[in-house]
């Protein structure tokens, strides 16, 4: 869990460095909290 809200959090300040790819991280990590938080 903590691992992967870490994975999540990098991905977002990447997106969040570059906000020409913000729209698909975006769709990634909807897809992340769409899955069952196991």
């Amino acid at each position: 869990m903590t691992s992967r809200m870490g994975f999540v959090g990098y991905v977002w300040a990447m997106a969040a460095l570059d906000s020409a790819n913000a729209e698909a991280v975006a769709k990634v990590m909807a897809s992340f909290m769409m899955e069952p938080l196991v």
